[in-house]
Formats: C-alpha cells, structure tokens, sequence
C-alpha cells in the first residue's frame, strides 16, 4: 500500500506473516481488543508479526507495535512450578532432568539480542545452563554457571556443530549459592560484542563470533551440546526476559531492578507465576516492535477512524523500527 503524504493513517497498521514462516516477535491473535475499540478482523490463514495501533497520546515521540502470538514454555522432567520467586513465584529445576521449552525460537540468534533472569543455584557441584536457545548440534546461546572458572557465564557457541569453539563473557566475582542473582546476557550485532550484566553491572564485553540461527526452542535449565540436553541447573529461575535488542548498561541495571526500558523490542517474558502443578508456563505478551517518530511534522493522538491515529505531514514526517519487522524471504 502507497502512503501519500499528509494522510490521516487509520487506527491499525499491521504486518503478517503466513502461518509456518518464523515470526520475529512475539505476539497473542486472540488478545481481547481495549474497551471502546473494535477488534480487528484477521483471517484463520495468517499469523500476525505485528500491529502499531497509533493510540500513543499527544506529545508522544514511539508507538508500539503489539505482540499478537504468546509464547509457552511446556514444562518436562519434573521441573515444578509454584517455588518461592524472587518476585511471586519461580520455576524449580532438579538438576538432572527438570527444564521447560517452546515448540520453536523465540529469539533471531543472527540479530541484536539480549536474555535476562533472576537465578538461584542450590550447589556449584557442576556446570549448570539457566539459558539458551537450541540448534541441531549446539546452542546459539547459553547463559550458566561454569564449575571450571567458578563464575557465571554467557556463551557464544560459534557453530552448530558437535564440540565448537565457545567465546565467553564471565563475571568478574565467584557466583553464590542459594542467593538470587540476576543475569542478563547480550549480543550486539553491529558492535559484534558480547556482554554479561551481574545484578545489573556490566562484568565483560568480548568480540563475538559470527552468529548463526539457532532454530530450536528456547531452553530454561538445560543446554544443547554435541545433539544432547546437557548440564540441566538445579535451583530456580524467575522472571525471564527476552528481547531483540542489545542491552546498555542502563538497560541493565533497569532490568535488575524490575523495571523494562521501553526502548527494548520484548519477544517475550516468563514471570513463572503459574501455580504448582501446572503443565506449562506461559511467556507474557511483549511490546513488539517499536517504531519512533522522525523528521518533524509527526503528531499522535489526533481523531482517528477508531481510537486515535498518526498525523503526517506531507514533508519530513515518518515512524520507523530500528530493525526489520518482517522476514520478506
């Protein structure tokens, strides 16, 4: 669709794609529509990327692309819900065969992105993976606890291959049992950087190898390594994050203290609230991509033909996402 200049855009912008291509975030089809709007009609053959509703108020400066699929995590091995959390409840792991795993990627390993949780180790008897995404072969990441340098570690492994070459981002500090800690791994594409955040400092960045797509789900309390689940945590995990941004020092620290820059594109998050017994944990909702307003002349929250809409002026006025919304192969 050609957008002429000085148009009134409509209430809802929204980017699909066909059911089976691999979405870049995280979204929920069936979300119930904000009192006073009109749900959008979506057809049954087709998966929702994201959608910029344009209700952002006067004086606003980003508009958010609404997450429109939910991510859940079944859980397996005898990984137990309902455990006391860090903030409500957290997800048990026995280390030896407890984990929880979407059916597919949360996170584009090749892109910026950054993976944050509170974690509690019961021993540091062994290594023991909280985080990862998994390939064929290896993972495209692993955020643990490494016996051998007795510090928390974000890995890179730099193929997906039995036994690759592993770039490490380590704190500076021993890691601490039975204390919460939390942790946020990020890669940086542009930079090619690798970082580690301990309680919200930065412990160290290092130059990264070339990414590659790591098409299996997402793990929380195992690895994938030489084809096998490996090095499950024995402890807990709460209030996992995932989003396809690098993370500053300020994001960080922000997370730590349980608040979410809005800069952040969010996939999803795993607060691990559900009750003992449950099956499954289910990933909240994420903001989506975010688009900024740019060039001048833009102004939300002008009458729209539902809720409110995007005023452009003709001239210089745009909103732009800061990286690709949709996958166009």
């Amino acid at each position: 669709m050609k957008i002429h200049s000085g148009l009134v855009l409509p209430l809802t912008v929204t980017a699909v794609l066909a059911v089976g291509t691999p979405a870049m975030a995280s979204s929920d089809p069936l979300a119930a529509s904000p009192a006073g709007r009109t749900p959008s009609a979506r057809s049954a053959g087709v998966a929702e990327d994201a959608a910029f509703s344009l209700d952002e108020r006067v004086g606003s400066r980003r508009v958010l692309g609404g997450a429109a699929r939910e991510f859940t995590a079944e859980l397996g091995g005898g990984a137990e819900p309902g455990a006391v959390g860090k903030v409500g409840t957290a997800l048990k792991l026995n280390g030896t065969t407890a984990y929880a795993a979407t059916a597919g990627p949360v996170i584009d390993t090749t892109k910026s992105f950054s993976v944050s949780a509170w974690v509690k180790l019961d021993a540091k008897d062994r290594n023991q993976t909280f985080l990862s995404q998994a390939g064929n072969r290896a993972s495209g990441f692993q955020l643990y606890y490494s016996k051998a340098y007795d510090r928390w570690v974000f890995n890179q492994h730099t193929a997906d291959t039995d036994g690759p070459d592993l770039v490490r981002a380590v704190s500076k500090d021993a890691a601490q049992p039975d204390e919460w800690t939390h942790l946020t791994g990020s890669y940086d594409a542009d930079k090619h950087a690798l970082s580690l955040f301990v309680n919200g400092r930065l412990q160290q960045s290092v130059q990264a190898a070339p990414a590659w797509r790591a098409t299996g789900g997402l793990q929380i309390g195992r690895v994938r390594s030489h084809g096998a689940w490996k090095e499950n945590a024995a402890g807990a995990i709460d209030e996992v994050r995932t989003v396809q941004s690098p993370v500053t020092q300020a994001d960080a620290t922000a997370l730590s203290t349980g608040r979410f820059p809005e800069q952040l594109q969010e996939l999803a998050s795993f607060p691990l609230d559900e009750s003992a017994g449950a099956t499954h944990v289910g990933g909240g909702m994420g903001a989506g991509p975010v688009a900024t307003l740019a060039g001048g002349g833009g102004q939300l929250g002008v009458p729209g033909k539902v809720g409110t809409a995007l005023k452009l002026n003709g001239t210089t006025a745009y909103a732009a996402t800061a990286g690709p919304v949709i996958d166009t192969t």
